[in-house]
């Protein structure tokens, strides 16, 4: 075969496979078998071996890159990336509709498009002549981080456009999420392997897109909904919301399954009725449901205020309640030395993750509550994240309970515990305290601050019993061989966190001032 030949088979067995993509990730409605697909693959993987200058970025073979990254770049979005207004009862819904109404001389016909809210991570897409030239995560709406090589591995991100003629800019956003059913199986790995576990689905999709290792990324098979589209050189092609995501799913794109158009707040707050009651039968988290003006035109009217668009608003469900037993009341000492009561709990699941434990906030919080080991209580998420307990089910109270007392000392130094006049915090003062050294380490290290990957809670708790670390400025003066001789850290990972220390020297000093 010539070598025209050989790019044209190429070029066909590349459609090929892209459209048994489409149909198996998108329509859910498969047109091959999975060996007949697996032969079709191994062909263009043999003939791009072959002849290297054939290989195209939108291929299927190049969905998972070779070379871990260094680090991720920062990058400025090309479309700001807005957060919702929330609201949390249908009564705020309505004053929604009546504040952005309020926008308007002459209130036209209009429509809402419903789709429910995923909990995981937004992405901001660009595609260029149709090809994947950038993927960023959300950041702070204006910047973001580049990690086009973990999102080529989300199957259900196409590398290249369903267009014959696809504009020379595209932008898409949506949200790359974990399946419940992947989440637990990532889990139920880590626990195998002795890895600390993923505390909800949320954290798990945004820690994996963070993975320098793309074959990391493409192991835990995310999945991404595409939720907006924007075509800065042809913006009159699409009209609305549920044009834009029909388009979406005819160029490649999941979109959420459940959407629905809706004539009226009636409508609205019947779909979200309806969902609150059966979201848990779905295969992933949802916290609610995004209501949107179906008109772009009169989402141009109605414009932006500084933080949200005034035509979009997150309908939150209630925090989900359940009961569970507490089995221990402790003390945590914080990096600030404050000391907070925590309620040790029987396990149970709450909002698709299991819970376990339960800030108590402040011994006021612990004496207004009169909760004690042994009682029964109820729990929920507050924003469906943190744990709180919400009160005391006081008719099932054992009868051998005592009032909780909190302590006098602290529980890691032993030093006399300090209440400051005016304060509810009681706190250690002593800063030689393991507990507040441990806590500054991990805040220094986290990735807000100098972004030290791999100085977590256990190994900064390793480089303070070894007695290596007495002060932050101790963590530069680490070498690899002290590294080494601790338990359970090997000398490539000793050397990656020697690395990430040294980076985190060149960070910009508003991150220093964070940490």
């Amino acid at each position: 075969m010539s070598i025209a030949q050989i790019k044209q088979k190429a070029a066909r067995l590349r459609q090929q496979l892209q459209k048994a993509n489409y149909a198996y990730y998108v329509l859910d409605s498969p047109i091959m078998e999975d060996t007949v697909y697996d032969h079709l693959y191994r062909q263009l993987e043999e003939l791009e071996a072959q002849y290297p200058e054939i290989i195209t970025p939108d291929s299927p073979t190049q969905r998972v890159g070779d070379r871990p990254a260094e680090k991720f770049v920062t990058v400025k979005h090309n479309i700001p990336l807005y957060s919702l207004e929330n609201a949390f009862n249908l009564e705020e819904l309505s004053q929604w509709e009546q504040k952005w109404q309020r926008q308007l001389q002459e209130i036209p016909e209009f429509e809402y498009v419903c789709e429910l809210k995923i909990d995981g991570s937004a992405l901001a897409l660009t595609y260029e002549n149709g090809i994947l030239i950038r993927g960023a995560t959300r950041g702070d709406g204006i910047t973001g981080e580049d990690i086009t090589q973990n999102v080529r591995t989300i199957r259900t991100i196409p590398l290249r456009l369903n267009l014959d003629d696809p504009p020379e800019i595209v932008e898409v956003r949506g949200e790359a999420f974990l399946p419940l059913a992947e989440f637990e199986r990532i889990n139920q790995e880590r626990e195998a392997q002795g890895e600390p576990l993923f505390a909800n689905p949320r954290n798990a999709a945004a820690g994996t897109l963070r993975q320098l290792d793309p074959q990391v990324v493409y192991r835990r098979k995310l999945n991404f909904f595409a939720y907006a589209i924007h075509l800065p050189t042809q913006p009159q092609r699409i009209k609305s919301q549920w044009q834009a995501l029909e388009f979406l799913q005819q160029i490649g794109f999941l979109v959420e399954p459940h959407r629905q158009l809706c004539q009226s707040l009636t409508e609205v707050e019947t779909y979200y009725q309806n969902w609150e009651k059966n979201r848990k039968n779905l295969p992933y988290l949802t916290d609610g449901v995004v209501v949107k003006i179906n008109s772009f035109e009169l989402q141009k009217q109605l414009g932006f205020t500084q933080k949200f668009p005034r035509w979009a608003i997150a309908l939150k469900y209630p925090a989900e309640e359940v009961p569970t037993t507490v089995l221990d009341i402790v003390v945590n000492v914080g990096r600030t030395g404050a000391v907070t009561p925590m309620a040790i709990m029987e396990p149970v699941q709450l909002a698709g993750t299991t819970v376990q434990r339960a800030s108590l906030h402040n011994y006021q919080r612990v004496a207004e509550l009169d909760i004690r080991v042994g009682d029964t209580v109820v729990i929920r998420k507050a924003g469906e994240i943190i744990p709180e307990v919400v009160r005391v089910i006081k008719e099932l109270r054992p009868d051998n309970t005592v009032p909780w007392q909190m302590p006098t000392h602290c529980p890691e130094c032993g030093s006399k515990l300090v209440q400051i006049k005016g304060e509810a915090i009681i706190r250690c003062v002593n800063s030689s305290c393991p507990a507040i050294l441990r806590g500054s380490l991990v805040h220094w290290a986290s990735r807000e601050a100098l972004d030290i990957d791999g100085l977590g809670e256990k190994v900064a708790a390793l480089l303070i019993e070894h007695k290596l670390v007495k002060s932050i400025a101790d963590l530069y003066e680490l070498t690899i061989d002290d590294l080494v001789a601790l338990p359970r850290l090997g000398k490539k990972s000793a050397t990656n966190l020697i690395n990430a220390i040294a980076n985190s020297k060149s960070q910009p000093f508003p991150r220093v001032l964070y940490g």
